[in-house]
């Protein structure tokens, strides 16, 4: 495409003019405040790290059963799945903890269960954690989190926004320096 052509067209004007309609429209929302943050946080710039974003996964039995099939070592301890494959490799580096410590040997399922009652250890043991357990005869009724739901929009004011930027990035390159601002 050429780059001259939204300048040809007279295209700039009424596209700039979109941006704050779209931008007021968009702020209806009630994840705007998510939206606005996801577009100033850039990695490395500011911002948290998405997990803290993620939604906790619901696993059910058959989940469950499929995993330790596979070989995998899930375990429930209360409600929480935990992987306990992660949890031993894990643990000789952790061992230097007192209360791990006392666990040594034992059954990785006790020593995990054991260092969850423990303030000092809960933390830690929360990076071992896959998700929650869904009884299965429980019925899955979930609700929607409002601050999670974004307008339909905000993807064309970010992509307007982005062309916008581009014609002005071009329009700085392409103009010759006057004699002043050299």
């Amino acid at each position: 495409m050429d780059a001259g052509l939204l300048q040809e067209t007279g295209s700039i004007p009424l596209l700039a003019g979109l941006l704050e309609p779209l931008d007021r429209y968009n702020h209806l929302a009630p994840g705007h405040e998510r939206d606005d943050h996801e577009d100033l946080a850039w990695p490395g710039i500011m911002g948290q790290s998405s997990k803290n974003n993620e939604e906790v996964s619901l696993i059910r039995k058959a989940d469950l059963e499929n995993h330790n099939k596979d070989g995998g070592f899930w375990t429930v301890i209360d409600g929480k799945v935990y992987d306990i494959k992660d949890f031993q490799a894990q643990s000789q580096s952790l061992a230097g903890n007192s209360i791990l410590a006392q666990f040594a040997g034992e059954d990785p399922v006790v020593a995990l269960d054991a260092a969850l009652q423990f303030e000092d250890t809960r933390e830690s043991m929360q990076a071992f954690c896959v998700g929650h357990y869904m009884e299965p005869n429980q019925e899955m009724v979930t609700t929607p989190d409002l601050s999670s739901l974004s307008s339909p929009l905000i993807d064309t004011e970010r992509n307007l926004g982005l062309l916008l930027g581009l014609h002005a990035s071009f329009l700085a390159m392409s103009t010759p320096l006057s004699s002043i601002e050299k």
